[in-house]
């Protein structure tokens, strides 16, 4: 759609290109449009899409981790208003599994194990996986915001970084870049 076809309504993904449509850049986003000011859409971001990750069919994903996210602020709530992500992690010689990335220095005591708990409530399949012992359990990982924006960002990350829910990212290719 150009951007006078979409809908108030609608939910739209965006796609940004060059004028000649030639370099496309799929943003994964997905936007609902609350109206239009001047001939454009006005867009409010609602979710990621796409954003799964799966290491023995487990099928992790965003919604799931924001739900997870949601259940353990409610049960910590100095966790308000701390970003939260969620990285796949495959050491060497042991099982694949889950690092939770928290961007805060005053980690909750017993953090993982709560996360654990609450992914195996929202996804059967990793609960599963983990009562077999195919996957290990989520770490904790704690980091100030702006060493995570740097480190998964890139150099100009002040201007567009938005931490994620999940990361496709390994966290052993990001931690090297952690302090």
């Amino acid at each position: 759609l150009s951007p006078v076809d979409v809908e108030v309504g609608s939910e739209v993904c965006m796609v940004v290109s060059d004028a000649y449509g030639l370099r496309r850049y799929q943003t994964e986003d997905v936007f609902h449009c609350v109206g239009h000011i001047d001939g454009l859409p006005d867009l409010r971001f609602m979710r990621r899409r796409g954003l799964t990750w799966s290491f023995t069919g487990e099928k992790l994903t965003a919604i799931q981790l924001d739900r997870a996210y949601a259940a353990l602020r409610e049960q910590h709530p100095e966790l308000a208003d701390v970003p939260l992500s969620c990285l796949p992690t495959r050491p060497a010689n042991d099982l694949p599994g889950y690092v939770l990335l928290v961007t805060t220095a005053n980690t909750p005591a017993g953090l993982g194990n709560r996360f654990d708990a609450a992914l195996g409530e929202i996804n059967a399949e990793y609960h599963a996986k983990r009562s077999s012992g195919r996957l290990a359990a989520p770490r904790v990982v704690s980091h100030p915001y702006a060493a995570v924006a740097a480190a998964l960002g890139g150099p100009h990350w002040e201007s567009q970084f938005k931490l994620a829910p999940l990361t496709q990212r390994l966290f052993e290719e990001i931690d090297a870049a952690l302090p």
